[in-house]
C-alpha cells in the first residue's frame, strides 16, 4: 500500500508493515484488513495550530498564513523527523517489499496521498512536499478515514468480497499532485537536520515540563 499523509485537526502519517513493530517514535496498529500492522505518527496540535495562529494575529482569513510561513515549515519538519522514523523501522522490517513499494523507477519517493482539510493550503502542501522530498498526491476527499471506515463497514456486510475491492470501487482518485520545489529542498534539508538535532537535546525537557502541568 502507499503511505499517506492525513493534514486534519491533528496531523497523521502511516505506513503498512507486514510485521510487527514498535518504537516510540509511532504507534503501531492492527491492520483494519486483518492482515498486517500499520505503523502511524501523530502530530495532535496539527492544522489546530494553524488556525491558533490565523486567530492570534488577528486575521479575518487564513491569508495570514503566507506571511508566517515559518510556523508551516516547523510542522513538516515536524512531520518529516517522525516519518523517518517510521518508515526506517518498516524498512527494517520488510526491506525488500518497503524498498519495492517506496521507490518509483529511477529512485525516486513514490508520492504519498495526502488529505484533509490542510490540503486547501497551497503553501503548506508545497512546504510539506519540500520538506518531505517527495510528491504528494491530493485526494478529493477531506474525510478521508470517514471514507475508509465506510469501506470496511461495507465489506464486512457483504456489498464487497473484500476491504481492498471495497476501495477499489469506494476511492476516489488524486486530483491533483504536487511537487517538491526545487529551490527549496536544499535549504529545507540543512534546517531539517538542525531541527532533529535541537528536536533530541531537548526531548528530556519537554518531558520535565509535561511533568510539571501535572503537578
Amino acid at each position: 500500500g502507499k503511505n499517506y499523509l492525513s493534514l486534519g485537526s491533528g496531523i497523521v502519517s502511516g505506513c503498512y508493515s507486514h510485521g510487527i513493530t514498535t518504537s516510540d517514535a509511532f504507534r503501531t496498529l492492527v491492520s483494519p484488513t486483518g492482515s498486517g500492522f500499520m505503523l502511524e505518527t501523530v502530530l495532535r496540535s496539527g492544522m489546530q495550530l494553524v488556525d491558533w495562529i490565523v486567530r492570534t494575529t488577528g486575521s479575518p482569513s487564513a491569508a495570514a498564513l503566507e506571511k508566517a510561513a515559518v510556523v508551516l515549515e516547523g510542522i513538516a519538519f515536524e512531520q518529516a523527523i517522525a516519518s523517518e522514523a517510521m518508515e526506517t523501522q518498516a524498512a527494517e522490517t520488510q526491506a525488500a517489499e518497503t524498498q519495492a513499494a517506496e521507490t518509483q523507477p529511477g529512485g525516486k519517493p513514490a508520492a504519498m496521498i495526502a488529505a484533509g482539510g490542510g490540503t486547501n493550503c497551497a503553501l503548506l502542501m508545497r512546504i510539506m512536499a519540500s520538506v518531505l522530498e517527495r510528491p504528494l498526491s491530493v485526494s478529493p476527499v477531506h474525510e478521508a478515514a470517514a471514507l475508509g471506515a465506510a469501506m470496511l463497514a461495507a465489506s464486512a456486510i457483504g456489498w464487497f468480497a473484500s476491504p481492498e475491492t471495497a476501495a477499489e470501487a469506494m476511492a476516489a482518485p488524486p486530483t491533483r499532485h504536487v511537487h517538491p520545489v526545487d529551490g527549496l529542498v536544499s535549504g529545507y534539508r540543512a534546517r531539517k537536520a538542525i531541527y532533529r538535532d535541537l528536536y533530541q537535546a531537548t526531548r528530556e525537557t519537554h518531558v520535565r515540563l509535561e511533568a510539571l502541568s501535572k503537578v
